[in-house]
């Protein structure tokens, strides 16, 4: 039966059903689990494009490749492997550029372990930029997350086939198939794991012509990625091209370093000195101290140019000039040698006074991730160290050079906000998430200039006393972190299954060493920076165990007199969905969490469980009883039930554990039990142990799976 082309009919009694849509789109799932910031068009994108009439064989031997037709490639994979600072990203944004106005560029995924470096979310990017030029594909993805939001949580090999490879395939069962394109990453050595696995997904894919793309990969060789790629089965579709650190570029990095002095002298009003500074001289020893590293001449011209242009710039320049010519010549040192100097240069010139904040604000984001987005938010960094607008910019000032500042301009209009600036966040309700990122970054964030500047930090033989993983320094921000974290607990007091102001605070304005101003935004950047120093120093941070091995036992006791108590409830309080199914931080794991007004539970299962050691667990729980923080909680049961609940933990002694967190009223219970036959690890943190051990007795297997809700 056929109604089309049907007319003059009468309808009696009909029923129309509306299919309307609630909550998020799919497509807006996406880009929540996107990086929006890694795109070629992003606002970091100018910085990393090639100077021009620099690296043009390498830009056309890449645009060539990827603008072929299908019977005229070979090769689906294009590696471009080199060392630090050789300029592998510039050519990576250039050609990604050039390809995207030819309409052969599919997407771009820009790895940076100063920023985004998280494997989850390269799949899920290149998805959502692929769905802005596609619109059929977006139609399908847009239904395909609406119907299941979980796909975007799932492994990386689900996440290409959900998200990638199953709408492509729904896209040609349609006669709609996707053209070529080629698929940009870069800085793959600078993904937090997993880059043997990506290449292999992506090699797979290749192999099985399950999409129609091909993908240019830059990284660094290092032996993990380099192992993958010689694989016969990843090496026969993969087309390889070295850059290498070379003097066979020192006319180009000429032609840049005149261009960078020329800017500089435009930005000071004095291009009429243009042909007397800087000298042929001083050049020259600028091409030799680059000795092929594009990122040396790079930092050298930040260093030269200063926060913003001024006639000093010539002293600064030969100061490093002066710096080079004491440095060991390089046939005998590293190859970095002379970029080392100049970071030691830049670090030698940082005033006494604030040298240990600049070195605790590193090691604090090496503690944090290893310069993921959320670490480089300035509020958060400042608050959990006490560091102080003014010493926070004197910091940025003094290092220009090899780190950016970015203030974060206001773009919430607040009187538009259904929000009382004078009282506290909690009192209004749960913060959304687009308010919450605008919160978080309501100082700006913190960006490095190039990633070998943290190669420097991170090794001592690089940069000796300004090196930041020291003993010295962690037993530092150890110290630092558990001065604030009781700064922040003596602010607060408790009532009923919340924190509230202490008596003596009138505002949560006064405990932060950088607040906004007004209560409900510093009432919600003083409770995340409680939470956020607490878990640090805490069986969940996923750094705790190596702090456990750094720190002397003398040190570690202070942990025992931290308030745990007030970092459980606070950490409730922020919890994004009471009751729900939340990601959480389990015992340094990605895990779920689910909390009560006095209780929060955690839980490793299936894909999370893997990389859960049992051994280095309890080995951390033997180290937290030997430095008394925790101590055997043996709650006041019939002496029958307590023998026999002895005997069951004696023949179980290292499957489960029940311990006082802390002492007297800031301690909390914490009960743990893992299984590693049948895949698991549960716990929780708990004011009311008896409460608490009720629901987890009866709803330890089923409080794990949507939807379910707490007994009541």
């Amino acid at each position: 039966m056929s109604f089309q082309g049907a007319n003059n009919f009468t309808m009696v009694s009909p029923i129309f059903v509306s299919h309307t849509r609630s909550g998020p789109s799919g497509i807006d799932v996406l880009r929540e689990a996107s990086y929006r910031e890694v795109a070629i068009d992003s606002g970091d994108s100018n910085k990393r494009r090639c100077f021009p009439g620099t690296r043009e064989q390498y830009i056309a031997d890449i645009t060539s490749w990827a603008s072929a037709s299908d019977g005229n490639v070979s090769s689906s994979i294009f590696w471009m492997k080199g060392p630090a600072g050789v300029g592998k990203t510039s050519i990576a944004q250039t050609c990604a550029e050039e390809l995207k106005k030819t309409g052969h560029l599919g997407a771009a995924f820009f790895f940076s372990v100063i920023k985004y470096d998280d494997p989850t979310r390269l799949f899920t990017t290149i998805a959502y930029q692929l769905s802005t030029i596609l619109p059929d594909f977006r139609s399908i993805l847009d239904d395909k997350i609406y119907n299941d939001k979980t796909l975007v949580t799932k492994s990386i090999c689900s996440q290409f086939q959900s998200l990638i490879v199953e709408p492509l395939k729904e896209l040609e069962i349609r006669g709609r198939r996707a053209s070529r394109k080629v698929i940009f990453i870069d800085g793959l050595d600078e993904c937090a794991g997993m880059q043997a696995e990506i290449i292999e997904i992506i090699a797979a894919s290749a192999r099985e012509n399950s999409t129609p793309f091909c993908w240019a990969i830059f990284s660094r060789p290092e032996p993990r990625i380099a192992s993958t790629f010689d694989q016969a089965n990843v090496a026969c579709i993969t087309h390889n091209a070295e850059l290498p650190i070379s003097r066979d570029g020192d006319k180009e990095i000429e032609m840049y370093l005149r261009g960078g002095f020329k800017n500089i002298l435009r930005q000071i009003n004095g291009l009429h000195l243009a042909a007397s500074w800087p000298t042929e001289e001083d050049i020259k020893k600028l091409v030799d101290a680059a000795a092929g590293l594009f990122a040396h001449s790079a930092a050298i011209l930040h260093f030269v140019a200063g926060k913003s242009a001024d006639p000093q710039c010539k002293e600064r320049l030969q100061d490093a000039l002066k710096t080079f010519s004491h440095t060991p010549s390089r046939q005998s040192t590293s190859p970095y040698a002379l970029l080392d100097a100049l970071y030691t240069l830049i670090m030698e010139r940082i005033p006494s006074n604030i040298l240990h904040s600049t070195q605790l604000l590193f090691c604090w984001l090496l503690m944090s991730g290893g310069f993921s987005a959320n670490t480089l938010r300035v509020t958060l960094c400042t608050n959990h160290l006490g560091i102080s607008e003014t010493a926070f910019r004197s910091i940025c000032h003094y290092l220009y050079a090899v780190v950016a500042y970015h203030e974060f301009p206001e773009l919430l209009n607040w009187d538009d906000l259904p929000i009382d600036l004078k009282r506290p966040f909690d009192d209004q309700g749960q913060v959304s998430g687009l308010l919450e990122d605008h919160l978080f970054r309501v100082h700006g964030y913190l960006s490095f200039r190039h990633k070998s500047f943290y190669d420097f930090l991170i090794d001592p033989s690089r940069s000796s006393n300004f090196c930041v993983t020291t003993p010295a320094i962690f037993q530092s921000l150890f110290d630092s972190l558990v001065k604030q974290h009781l700064h922040f607990a003596s602010s607060y007091a408790i009532r009923g299954a919340k924190l509230i102001l202490a008596p003596n605070v009138h505002s949560s304005s006064i405990s932060l060493s950088w607040p906004q101003g007004t209560e409900f935004v510093d009432s919600f950047l003083k409770i995340q920076s409680f939470c956020g120093v607490s878990i640090r120093l805490s069986h969940d941070h996923p750094e705790f165990k190596q702090l456990l091995q750094i720190i002397p036992l003398v040190s570690l006791k202070k942990l025992a007199d931290l308030d745990y108590r007030k970092y459980l409830l606070a950490d409730i309080m922020l919890c994004e969905s009471p009751g729900g199914l939340n990601p959480a931080m389990v015992v340094g794991y990605v895990g779920a969490a689910r909390v009560l007004p006095h209780t929060a539970f955690g839980c490793l299962r299936g894909e999370s469980f893997d990389a859960f050691n049992s051994t280095a667990f309890l080995e951390m729980v033997d180290k937290l009883k030997e430095a008394g923080i925790i101590r055997a909680y043996h709650p006041q049961i019939a002496a029958p039930l307590l023998q026999r609940s002895l005997s069951s933990r004696k023949s179980r002694e290292k499957s489960f554990g029940r311990y006082k967190l802390g002492h007297s009223e800031r301690s909390v219970i914490w009960y743990w039990k893992f299984d590693t036959t049948k895949r698991f690890y549960r716990d929780f943190r708990t004011v009311d142990y008896t409460q608490a051990m009720k629901i987890y007795k009866t709803e330890k297997s089923r409080m794990w799976d949507e939807p379910w809700m707490f007994p009541i």
